[in-house]
């Protein structure tokens, strides 16, 4: 058998890396183009030049198209049928004729959808080729946010999970192979679909996205400063820096008074950026490198209760020997193991003394921070993340 062709479909584009959603689907592309000839679909405005150079060094070709967009009462009435019918995939017939137009003129052998969300555009294929959906996370994030709310939002809160749910539940059972994130979600889905097969590929670390890592190693991180990172108009974000903030980090201050909180990322909504009037608590946005922000900090902390999938913000971090401080669903499907590679604490007292902790203990941050490097070089690498792709698609191709 020659090089499979592979048709993967993105919702966006997978190059430049700006978020999580792109450090999955360059992963995936990267993978998927040493094994295949890969062409690229996406729903993106434009691409850039960076875009054209990555894709050439692949062998990738690319193409897209503008997302449609629709009119507010539009919108509006595609939701109420999304509730109605617990469906929470819409369709646009112009992005339907794309996604035909280039199926029919790449006649692959695979589809690979990198969302579940485009899961409507491919539905005709499945009886004829054998598509592969990614799912990044499940709707137990949506149920997490749902539990979380109280008063009349926790009514929208519901209907957002009622239909996510009811997606899973109305399109998996179609489907004959998801990917998924994590053992954790791949277990998910066998419950919800036992006659899929579910197929764990975590992110891999791609080598050539990180800037000057030997360089970054030897910076001296600022006394007592702690991080943390993340698209900061994102719930399970905001929550997390704000629970922080306002429960964990004065019980910190009481017992090393000049310590630092840094909030690094994008987008920072105005909850977030209230949070800087409270002393020693600082707000940056749109920084140029995220990798030397963490690399100044002593100690990287990830206080998340909400959200499913794995915090892909971590494998900005894996890479610089950063000790980590979490909870357990920050930790969720991922190889962190307390008090090996990571300190896991879900208890607001408990999450202050492993940061106090570690502040203090030079020792245990170079431990634990060792521990974590090397989930970055013996366990997330995209060399590891490249062989099982490349199995995964001869066992699905093969049936």
């Amino acid at each position: 058998m020659g090089t499979p062709k592979v048709l993967m479909m993105c919702p966006d584009l997978p190059y430049p890396i700006i978020a999580g959603g792109q450090m999955r689907m360059a992963s995936i592309c990267e993978g998927l183009s040493k094994c295949c000839q890969l062409h690229i679909a996406c729903i993106a405005p434009d691409i850039p030049e960076t875009t054209l150079v990555w894709a050439k060094e692949l062998n990738i070709t690319i193409e897209k198209i503008q997302r449609t967009e629709s009119s507010n009462l539009k919108s509006w009435y595609q939701r109420i049928i999304m509730v109605m019918t617990r469906n929470n995939l819409q369709h646009h017939r112009r992005e339907q004729h794309f996604f035909n137009d280039v199926f029919n003129r790449t006649a692959p052998e695979l589809v690979w959808l990198e969302t579940p969300y485009l899961i409507r555009y491919a539905l005709e294929w499945i009886k004829k080729i054998p598509v592969v959906v990614d799912y990044w996370g499940t709707s137990e994030g949506a149920k997490r946010i749902f539990m979380s709310t109280s008063g009349v939002k926790k009514i929208e809160k519901w209907f957002i999970w009622w239909t996510a749910y009811g997606g899973e539940l109305r399109y998996s059972k179609r489907l004959k192979d998801i990917a998924s994130v994590s053992r954790l979600d791949a277990d998910y889905f066998q419950r919800i679909s036992p006659q899929c097969r579910t197929w764990p590929i975590p992110i891999g670390i791609i080598r050539r996205h990180q800037k000057n890592n030997s360089e970054l190693l030897q910076s001296e991180p600022g006394q007592n400063m702690m991080i943390f990172t993340g698209d900061l108009s994102y719930l399970p974000n905001i929550d997390a820096a704000e629970h922080f903030v306002r429960r964990i980090f004065p019980l910190i201050r009481r017992e090393i008074p000049d310590a630092v909180f840094r909030i690094v990322g994008r987008n920072p909504e105005q909850k977030v950026q209230a949070l800087k009037s409270i002393p020693g608590v600082e707000i940056r946005s749109d920084v140029p490198d995220l990798s030397e922000e963490i690399s100044l900090s002593s100690i990287y902390v990830l206080p998340m209760r909400l959200g499913s999938g794995i915090r892909s913000k971590l494998f900005d971090v894996f890479p610089l020997s950063k000790a980590i401080v979490t909870t357990s669903i920050g930790a969720e499907g991922l190889e962190l193991c307390h008090d090996k590679n990571c300190l896991i604490a879900d208890k607001e007292m408990d999450f202050a003394q492993c940061c106090i902790r570690l502040l203090k203990d030079e020792e245990t941050r170079v431990k634990l921070g060792n521990g974590a490097k090397r989930l970055a070089t013996d366990v997330y690498t995209q060399g590891n993340i490249n062989l099982l792709i490349k199995e995964v698609v001869a066992k699905v191709i093969d049936k």
